[in-house]
């Protein structure tokens, strides 16, 4: 007598994988354990008049049934949880209701869809006929000391057309003007 007797589903395994000719460990122990040579013998059975019996023709609306079914299966996650857009009355009134709420928030200026750019450019060059202005955080970097520093280059009218650079800035809050000659 055994002490492990083999499962109903490892014995229908076992009979597909002997039909298809192949050998496994369990079909040794057929051999020694009368018990489940018997069931095997009786699964067998079952299963060969089941693969004889012709399956029954099926009526359109069982066609119909099992195609929705194994479509629904087949299709992505995804579009399993997005299948209550096929209702078009709840589509619509959610489209409804979101296109306004997105309209409101945008005119009110709750919803800001382009952000505006803040950068400041390292350099800024500015040109006004014989006068040129260079500012930005460049500048800035040079001449920490000094609030809202400008170089100026004015060209003069000399016969070398020489340009002499001016700082122009502030110090204590704005109430002190700085003019150096560079």
């Amino acid at each position: 007598m055994c002490k492990e007797h083999l499962t109903s589903e490892e014995l229908i395994e076992l009979f597909y994988k002997q039909a298809d000719g192949e050998d496994f460990p369990e079909s040794s122990h057929l051999q020694f354990c009368e018990e489940c040579r018997l069931e095997y013998d009786e699964i067998g059975s079952i299963l060969r008049r089941v693969k004889q019996s012709p399956a029954p023709a099926l009526l359109p609306d069982e066609r119909v049934e099992m195609f929705d079914y194994a479509w629904d299966r087949s299709r992505p996650h995804w579009f399993q949880i997005a299948s209550w857009f096929r209702k078009p009355v709840w589509t619509f009134g959610v489209g409804v209701f979101c296109g306004i709420l997105l309209t409101l928030l945008s005119i009110s200026g709750a919803l800001d869809l382009v952000p505006s750019a803040q950068a400041r450019p390292p350099l800024q060059y500015e040109s006004h006929g014989f006068t040129q202005t260079i500012s930005g955080e460049f500048v800035d970097s040079f001449y920490p000391d000094i609030e809202n520093p400008v170089i100026v280059l004015e060209r003069n009218r000399d016969e070398h057309n020489r340009s002499h650079p001016v700082l122009y800035g502030t110090t204590e809050g704005g109430t002190i003007q700085i003019v150096l000659n560079l």
